[in-house]
């Protein structure tokens, strides 16, 4: 399991963000998966 760093809200409407991050320094190759979970205060 690697951890992503530096992540990013680059751009925020009333119903979109946009996120970016910076890549974790070992991928697993050709099979990297993110997952973002979103929850309402």
């Amino acid at each position: 399991l690697s951890l992503i760093t530096d992540i990013r809200a680059d751009k925020i409407d009333q119903k979109r963000i946009t996120l970016s991050w910076q890549e974790p320094a070992f991928p697993f190759i050709n099979n990297t998966e993110y997952e973002i979970k979103y929850y309402e205060k």
